[in-house]
Order: structure tokens, then sequence, then C-alpha cells
């Protein structure tokens, strides 16, 4: 992806964070050992919550453009 934008930034922010949560999900039910299976779970919730923020960053600054636009 070629970020070219500040919203291509944050759109790549949302996507990375969210990969990333389903690759260490998808780890942690693969990983035979309980304590790091434990830990890659743990770890790919906080990127899901990660995600969720962002692209609730993304829809909150996408309402405030649409307020603006409507003030003109």
């Amino acid at each position: 992806m070629e970020i070219k934008t500040f919203a291509d930034l944050i759109d790549w922010t949302r996507q990375l964070h969210a990969h990333l949560a389903r690759c260490l999900h998808q780890s942690a039910a693969l990983n035979k050992d309980e304590r790091a299976s434990a830990l890659l779970d743990y770890i790919s919730r906080h990127e899901d919550l990660l995600a969720k923020a962002v692209e609730q960053h993304e829809a909150m600054r996408m309402a405030s453009q649409i307020g603006r636009m409507e003030d003109l």
C-alpha cells in the first residue's frame, strides 16, 4: 500500500492491527504450550482493540468532516 496522506496512514495502521490480531489468534490456537498460547491470545485481543480504536477514530473524523461540509 502506498501511503500518500494521513488518512492512508490511519487506514494502513488499522489494517495492520487487524492482521496482527488474526495472526496471533491463529498462532494461539495452534500453540501447544499453554502459557505461550495464553500470551498470544492476550496480545491478539489487544491488537483487536487497537484496530477497533483506529476504526472509531476514522469514523469520528469522517463524521466531523461531514458536519463541517453541512455548515457550508
